[in-house]
């Protein structure tokens, strides 16, 4: 049996319910009813033929299902697209049902929020728990409950301190078990969360504290909170699978790459306490690691969906790069104005904190003296194709220290008014900096093109990343007109 039969065996219920024709009828159903309940539409009129209660058990039993597999068979789970499909599914449902009832609404919604994490859709999962954060709930430990789904990890850390140094009493034997398994569970969180700011290889630990937290709240028949801690034990394997702990903890033994690490871990924006960490990996950034993303010196081409993951999968190239060798110097190519002040902006947050010295060279090919003596002192230049034609024509030696180039939104060769320049200007760079590592990306890149990019940088077919994963969930709409109505159909 494979690794994928084995997960899609365990989870065979979850797979059997996402896929019944019968299933999927209600669920679209119930999911229109829900945008409807969204957008403060009345629905009463519309005959809906979902029953409630069956959504409900069928939810009930493919959520369960896919919790034992990710238990029993997390790797394999995280491989499975049938299983990652069956889980997107059971968690668009329990989203639904949150919108279309009031009762139940916050475990439905937690429900949804596990089943997005177990999914690989991150993005939605720290959505609903920000709704969550919003509720009137009375539970001590929402709060950091909601942090972690958010991967606020330090808040994490900080609401249980306060937790354990709160002096209180307690009514009866009820009222202890009940504070004795919020601890147990707050540490529980703690264990993970320290595990993913600085991969501290404990998380046994850490499910074994939601095993006690989980038999403690059932004792005192507090079901809905043994079921949060059982469902949290299930994610934390799939965690593991998708951190940069496990997966690039061991490219480099430099200072600067574990310091790296420790930063994306604890996150980099606004204040550290409000930070929400980046220390787990999307499935497209792990297509490019298993295609020699840090394994690797050769070049590389990468079709990625917009707002898939690019920008990070640069950002590891370039912090692998100057950790493995501090002396040289990286290039990111981007062809707008806009794009490079993103760009920028981005990567002074994070690189700023480990002395990488970053700048940027925008405009035409009018030069400006202190922006060129700014990128002849960087360790990271940000600059559009004009102006990194005018650095090589002025100052040729600034290429000497380059190893590293990222070409961003590659696809520009074909623009029918920059599209010859740029291709000139890769070439040359081709020409001249021979043991300089190229990583062309792009959304839109067709097949042809793809391989013709990686044959013009002397690359293989293995160094060709390509993915349709996406981070959130789209919805395709079209828009019509009915009469003097318009009308947009999903």
């Amino acid at each position: 049996m494979t690794m994928t039969n084995n997960a899609n065996g365990i989870a065979a219920d979850a797979l059997s319910i996402a896929a019944d024709r019968g299933f999927l009828n209600e669920l679209a159903q119930v999911k229109a009813r829900a945008a409807l309940e969204i957008l403060g539409a009345d629905s009463d009129h519309i005959n809906w033929t979902f029953q409630k209660r069956r959504l409900e058990r069928n939810g009930i039993a493919g959520i369960f299902s896919l919790q034992t597999a990710a238990n029993f068979s997390p790797k394999d789970v995280d491989q499975s697209s049938d299983v990652k499909i069956a889980a997107l599914r059971l968690a668009q449902l329990w989203e639904a049902l949150a919108a279309v009832s009031i009762e139940g609404s916050e475990t439905a919604l937690t429900t949804a929020a596990i089943g997005y994490e177990i999914a690989g859709y991150r993005a939605n999962a720290a959505t609903l728990a920000e709704r969550l954060s919003q509720s009137s709930s009375d539970w001590p430990m929402a709060e950091m409950m909601t942090d972690f789904l958010k991967r606020k990890l330090l808040a994490v850390v900080a609401n249980q301190t306060q937790l354990e140094t709160t002096q209180q009493s307690y009514e009866d034997l009820t009222a202890l078990v009940g504070a004795a398994a919020d601890r147990l569970l707050g540490r529980a969180l703690v264990v993970a969360s320290l595990y993913l700011l600085g991969g501290n290889n404990n998380l046994e630990d850490a499910v074994d504290l939601l095993d006690q937290a989980r038999d403690a709240y059932s004792r005192v028949s507090r079901f809905a909170e043994s079921n949060m801690c059982y469902a949290t034990a299930t994610c934390l394997p799939l965690m593991e699978q998708r951190a940069t702990w496990e997966l690039i903890a061991d490219a480099s033994d430099s200072g600067l790459w574990k310091r790296y690490l420790k930063l994306i871990g604890r996150g980099t924006t606004g204040r550290p306490i409000d930070s929400r960490s980046l220390s787990e990996l999307w499935p497209s950034q792990v297509s490019a690691l298993q295609k020699g993303l840090v394994s690797s010196r050769e070049s590389m081409v990468l079709r990625l969906p917009t707002s898939s993951g690019k920008t990070r999968i640069a950002e590891i190239a370039i912090a692998h790069q100057l950790s493995t060798d501090p002396s040289s110097r990286c290039l990111y190519v981007a062809p707008f104005r806009a794009l490079v002040s993103e760009i920028e902006n981005n990567f002074i947050r994070l690189f700023a904190d480990l002395g990488i010295r970053v700048s940027s060279f925008v405009g035409a090919y009018d030069g400006d003296e202190f922006e060129q003596r700014l990128a002849e002192a960087s360790d990271l230049l940000i600059a559009t194709p004009e102006r990194l034609d005018l650095l090589e024509r002025t100052v040729p030696e600034f290429f000497d220290r380059v190893r590293l180039v990222i070409l961003d939104e590659g696809h520009i060769v074909s623009d029918s008014t920059r599209g010859l320049k740029y291709e000139l200007l890769m070439s040359r760079l081709l020409v001249r900096l021979p043991e300089t590592r190229f990583m062309l990306m792009s959304a839109v890149v067709p097949d042809q093109a793809i391989e013709d990019f990686a044959t013009w940088m002397q690359s293989s077919d293995s160094s060709i990343v390509t993915s349709e994963w996406r981070p959130s969930v789209q919805r395709v709409a079209r828009f019509e007109w009915r009469g003097e109505t318009g009308v947009i159909q999903y």
